[in-house]
C-alpha cells in the first residue's frame, strides 16, 4: 500500500472523497451538520476558479488519504496564507506515508503561491495529529485563540 500517487482530486474521486469527508465529520463530531455533496465539490473545487484544492493519495484507484486547503490571498506580510482545512487518512492507510504525501502536496502548494505560512486547527485531544504535524515542521501557535460566531 506504500505505492500511491499524490495528485489533485478529479470528478471520478468524488464518491470516495465524500466517504472520507464523512469519516472525518464523524471523528470530529460534526456529522449532523455535514452537508458537503458532489455538486459542491464539483462546482467549488473543480470549476474555472476553484475556491479550494484537494490532494488525494491514490493507490490503484482507491483513495487512501486527502487534504483540503484554501488560500487567504492577503495577510500581514503581503503574502497569502494557505489554510489546511481538512486532512484524513483511512484507518488502514495510517502509517503508510499517504497522509505525509498529501501534507507535502499542501506545503508544495503553499510554496508555489508564495505563501508565508500554512495554518490549520487541531482538536485539543488529538495527540496523534499533533505528533504528525510536529513531524512535518508544524508548531502549536499559543499566541492566538480560535474564536467564531455561529450563524
Amino acid at each position: 500500500m506504500n505505492d500511491f500517487t499524490v495528485r489533485p482530486f478529479t470528478k471520478d474521486d468524488i464518491p470516495q472523497l465524500l466517504q472520507m469527508m464523512r469519516g472525518l465529520a464523524v471523528f470530529e463530531g460534526y456529522i449532523d451538520d455535514f452537508v458537503v455533496d458532489a455538486q459542491t465539490l464539483t462546482e467549488w473545487g473543480l470549476g474555472a476558479d476553484p475556491k479550494f484544492h484537494v490532494y488525494v493519495a491514490d493507490h490503484g484507484g482507491e483513495l487512501l488519504a486527502y487534504a483540503a486547503c484554501y488560500e487567504i490571498p492577503f495577510t500581514m506580510d503581503s503574502r497569502p496564507t494557505l489554510v489546511l482545512k481538512e486532512m484524513f487518512a483511512r484507518p488502514k492507510a495510517r502509517g503508510t506515508g499517504a497522509a505525509s504525501g498529501v501534507m507535502q502536496a499542501v506545503i508544495d502548494k503553499a510554496k508555489a503561491i508564495g505563501a508565508g505560512r500554512v495554518n490549520w486547527l487541531v482538536l485539543p485531544d488529538n495527540d496523534r495529529a499533533k505528533k504528525f504535524y510536529t513531524k512535518h515542521g508544524g508548531a502549536h501557535d499559543t499566541d492566538w485563540h480560535h474564536w467564531h460566531i455561529p450563524l
